[in-house]
């Protein structure tokens, strides 16, 4: 008789514990592959090293630095090209003025038209502002002002609103006419056609140019003021051109202070008339105090 296995032996627990057979495994019932499947289908939750981490933050800022370099530059080249097309367009038009002006002079005089401005220092705003101002505004200027030191030639209108600054400069109302004697007062912005002024200084030239003749004066006296002080627009004796504009030039917001220019009327049997030293400065001299500040 065939003797059955015993429960102790190797062929008894091969008996009680079968091995998975191929059919088992091929029918997908294999637990450790089912295992490994799940494994590999789940996310990977393993830590990264600090080293890791730290070439991933390098890369990712890397990355985001070169975006925001990009974006700054595409910016920075359309405000260069929008400043650049407002300063050659105001350079284009800002002698309309003037050009009507001397059309005219020469109509009647003879008289050929000086150069045009210099519009190097202008602000973009303050371009933008004339160019629109051009565009509302057509009317004949009463006089050209003219300073060879700095290369400026502007028009001269009747008013100090905004819209006049804007185009031009401006006759402050109260102070003389054109053409009349006494304290010619005239009005500009410090970051438009009267940035130039921080560059003259005493004995310069200054020319007031009207249809029919041509006033010159020299510069006496530059001196900074509060905007209350309007003694320096009272009326004078001699014939005296007094040109006004805000302070400090470079001041961001509404500027304290004014800037003032003296110019008295040159008369040829009077080349060299009297000035008050202890009142006197030049422009060089104050703007060096402006920059020590």
């Amino acid at each position: 008789m065939r003797r059955l296995p015993t429960r102790n032996s190797k062929s008894a627990q091969n008996h009680w514990c079968p091995r998975k057979s191929t059919k088992a495994t091929q029918s997908g019932f294999d637990l450790d592959e089912l295992q490994t499947q799940r494994r590999a289908a789940e996310p990977e939750n393993s830590v990264t090293s600090p080293d890791e981490y730290l070439t991933i933050m390098i890369s990712v800022g890397a990355r985001k630095i070169r975006i925001v370099e990009r974006l700054l530059l595409a910016i920075g080249l359309t405000l260069l090209t929008g400043w650049a097309a407002a300063r050659f367009h105001g350079s284009i038009a800002s002698d309309a003025a003037v050009r009507r002006f001397h059309a005219q002079a020469s109509a009647s005089t003879g008289s050929s038209p000086a150069a045009g401005a210099d519009f190097a220092q202008w602000s973009p705003q303050r371009i933008r502002a004339y160019k629109d101002s051009l565009a509302t505004e057509k009317n004949l200027p009463i006089a050209i002002l003219h300073i060879p030191k700095i290369n400026l030639e502007v028009p001269v209108f009747s008013g100090t609103d905004e819209l006049t600054l804007n185009r031009g400069v401006g006759r402050i109302v109260g102070t003389a006419q054109i053409g009349q004697p006494g304290n010619i007062g005239i009005a500009g912005h410090r970051d438009g056609f009267f940035r130039g002024l921080k560059d003259v200084g005493r004995n310069d030239l200054v020319e007031l140019i009207e249809l029919r003749r041509t006033e010159r004066y020299v510069i006496r006296k530059i001196e900074i003021v509060s905007p209350d002080d309007v003694s320096v627009l009272d009326a004078t004796p001699v014939p005296t051109l007094t040109l006004v504009t805000c302070y400090p030039f470079y001041f961001v917001g509404s500027a304290p202070q004014r800037y003032v220019v003296t110019a008295t009327k040159q008369i040829s049997s009077q080349p060299n008339e009297s000035v008050n030293p202890s009142s006197s400065s030049t422009g060089k001299k104050i703007n060096q105090k402006e920059k020590a500040r």
